[in-house]
């Protein structure tokens, strides 16, 4: 499957004060704000085929630090999920968005998903693909929290070296279980071209770091505060997150959020599935009125 990528999109960069941010910015002038944030290992081409079916939206697709085209954290500089949620805002100040819809894919879901609950004057819609807030035992987060913060310390490694990119389109088919053509579409903002072949543009020390990690409670008391309307969409072929859908399973979830299955698997945005999601979030969107912040935020 794939889809005709419209016109009018714009591949620009954002220079904040500390760091480079490149993406995709489509869709018409007038329709909804949105910031959409991608998975681990991936980069701002995972929506493009979701993203034009989502015509009554201007959606800015960005690359993560150390991801796609965007730039690298310095050492020391933290790599967890609230750089991350700090990047978001600038970039959202950048191209003028005071209020905003976050759609997020698996670790951007989990940005996403904290920026609602931190920062409601500024997200008047969630949407999350096969993702939410990541949430597990007190015990192994303090160890992720751990191996966060020694990854700030680390320097960069030289990836692998690949051949040739059939090669490299192979092995990201065969890691993320997703299709050659699903693979392709990820390679073209996910790879360099270096002496004796090609290698991946993300940053190394990625791989040790993550979002923001949550406990059970802490997990309830996030899901509380988050007031905007909330759409949660649960690959019915993932096992990713487990812990996290367990907590949204074992009790009713609030008015505003919204929990359904769909067909698929992780990456059901950028499959054949793609159609189904966008259907759902453009509903999602007709019924629910976007959230506006009633009260004064400290």
């Amino acid at each position: 499957m794939t889809t005709q990528i419209p016109a009018n999109i714009q591949t620009t960069t954002i220079q904040l004060p500390n760091i480079t941010i490149a993406g995709k910015l489509w869709g018409e002038e007038d329709g909804e704000k949105a910031i959409a944030l991608h998975g681990w290992y991936d980069n701002a081409n995972t929506f493009d085929w979701l993203g034009p079916r989502l015509d009554n939206m201007q959606i800015f697709a960005m690359d993560l630090a150390g991801h796609g085209f965007s730039g690298h954290r310095r050492n020391l500089e933290v790599q967890r999920g609230d750089g991350d949620m700090a990047d978001v805002l600038g970039v959202a100040d950048a191209l003028g968005w005071d209020k905003f819809t976050l759609i997020g894919h698996s670790m951007g879901a989990e940005i996403a998903g904290a920026m609602t609950a931190m920062f409601p004057e500024r997200v008047q819609r969630l949407i999350c693909l096969d993702g939410f807030v990541g949430a597990t035992t007190s015990s192994r987060t303090l160890r992720h929290f751990r191996r966060a913060t020694l990854a700030t310390m680390k320097q960069p490694t030289t990836p692998r070296v690949y051949a040739s990119l059939d090669d490299m389109t192979e092995r990201l088919s065969e890691v993320m279980k997703i299709t050659i053509e699903e693979a392709v579409v990820l390679m073209e903002r996910g790879v360099k071209k270096v002496e004796g072949g090609f290698t991946w543009r993300s940053d190394s020390r990625t791989k040790d770091t993550g979002p923001l990690e949550m406990n059970s409670r802490q997990f309830e008391a996030l899901l509380d505060a988050i007031k905007a309307p909330s759409l949660i969409i649960r690959a019915e072929g993932s096992a990713r997150f487990e812990y996290t859908f367990k907590l949204l399973t074992e009790k009713p979830c609030p008015d505003n959020v919204e929990l359904t299955f769909l067909p698929g698997g992780h990456h059901l945005h950028l499959s054949k599935y793609v159609d189904g999601v966008a259907d759902t979030i453009k509903k999602f969107c007709e019924r629910t009125p976007a959230f506006t912040c009633e009260y004064e935020v400290d």
